[in-house]
C-alpha cells in the first residue's frame, strides 16, 4: 500500500502505532483534500 500512497501528489507521510496486543493505528498526512480524495 505505502508504495502506491508514496507515488501520489500532495502525500506528506504515514505513521504506525501498534500494541503489544496487536491492536493499531495508521495515521496519513496530506498536504489537501484534493489530494486525498485523489488517493480515495
Amino acid at each position: 500500500m505505502l508504495e502506491n500512497v508514496i507515488s501520489i501528489k500532495g502525500f506528506i507521510k504515514i505513521e504506525s502505532y501498534r500494541e503489544n496486543s496487536g491492536k493499531g493505528v495508521t495515521i496519513s498526512y496530506w498536504k489537501s483534500i484534493a489530494a486525498i480524495q485523489e488517493w480515495r
